[in-house]
């Protein structure tokens, strides 16, 4: 009699949990889907920063440049899971209640790669840091307000911060295409959820 109260209690636990599991992949996707659509347009972004930057320094246009600067050079759009729900799985042991191991090894899964991702953030991260610090070295920021024009201390260095661009879109694309799985990932273990549960 025990173990069969035991055993609804472990159903009902494993019910709540991919109820929760189920709310937690809802808003990924939903995060996904708005972060991916950011990388695409901040592509577009880079690659117009491109082309600017191939342009001789007196006919770049100061409020193009700035904007593509500000809002694609140097900026990150990336992806955090809503991952409450695994983390108290994984810190009660409560992984153990999925009684569907193919489901419970898709969850597994799903979260490993998500994990697997930071690496691919904090080299991007570092990258922006390294790309802003070198921008500081030759770009008067403060001058660019006050007279409204670009001045450059160093002409080298602009084809370089081109070159920076270039590179960081490809980032960004590689990042967007680890989404891309990541999200498809998510939208099948969702559909098994609902389907299962």
């Amino acid at each position: 009699m025990e173990n069969i109260r035991e055993h609804v209690v472990d159903r009902h636990k494993e019910k709540e949990f991919i109820i929760r599991l189920i709310r937690d992949l809802k808003e990924d996707t939903a995060s996904l889907h708005s972060v991916m659509r950011l990388n695409r347009a901040q592509i577009i972004g880079l690659d117009s920063l491109v082309l600017l930057l191939e342009k001789p320094v007196v006919s770049i246009d100061l409020q193009k440049f700035m904007t593509l600067l500000t809002e694609d050079l140097n900026d990150f759009h990336a992806f955090t899971s809503r991952n409450i729900t695994m983390t108290q799985l994984k810190n009660t042991g409560g992984l153990r209640l999925i009684e569907n191991t193919a489901i419970s090894d898709d969850i597994v899964y799903y979260y490993n790669n998500i994990d697997s991702g930071d690496l691919l953030k904090n080299s991007m991260n570092t990258f922006l840091e390294e790309s802003f610090r070198e921008e500081m070295t030759f770009i008067d920021f403060n001058q660019i307000f006050h007279t409204k024009q670009l001045n450059i201390n160093d002409v080298n260095k602009l084809k370089g911060l081109g070159n920076r661009s270039y590179v960081y879109k490809f980032q960004v694309g590689v990042y967007n295409s680890f989404l891309e799985n990541i999200y498809n990932n998510a939208t099948s273990l969702l559909q098994k959820l609902n389907e299962e549960y």
